[in-house]
């Protein structure tokens, strides 16, 4: 085999690996993120949705689900089905000093880092790139 047929070939096959790998990685059960949490707070005026939910993970879940969140306010329930409040909220940047109010047994939580398809199929072609040069 011609040895630019074959580094065309694994050039094309590397290409293939780092977008399909990206996409599996970014279906919605397995999408990650980091939440900064802050207790006896909630954000007011921000609320796109409202829903029930078991814990604060679940709600964290739900927000991870719907593209438009970016901070949540769960609270806890002693109702008879023993769910909570989770209001799914959408922001631009705020200010977590002054613009959360105190409200006890209400979790804050804002959305940190998510981590996405684009950004693992980015990173994965710097780094396909590199090796590329190196044998090309």
């Amino acid at each position: 085999m011609d040895s630019t047929l074959f580094l065309s070939f694994i050039l094309f096959q590397g290409l293939v690996n780092c977008f399909v790998f990206a996409v599996e990685q970014n279906s919605t059960s397995s999408r990650s993120a980091y939440f900064m949490t802050r207790e006896n707070k909630r954000l007011v005026g921000h609320v796109v949705k409202r829903l029930e939910s078991d814990s604060l993970m679940s709600c964290g879940h739900l927000c991870l689900r719907n593209a438009r969140c970016t901070s949540t306010n769960f609270e806890a329930t002693s109702s008879e089905n023993g769910k909570g409040t989770c209001e799914l909220n959408k922001h631009g940047a705020i200010n977590t000093d002054s613009e959360l109010y105190e409200q006890q047994g209400v979790t804050f939580s804002m959305l940190q880092k998510v981590k996405s398809a684009h950004a693992d199929a980015v990173r994965c072609w710097k780094n396909f790139s590199e090796f590329w040069r190196k044998f090309s």
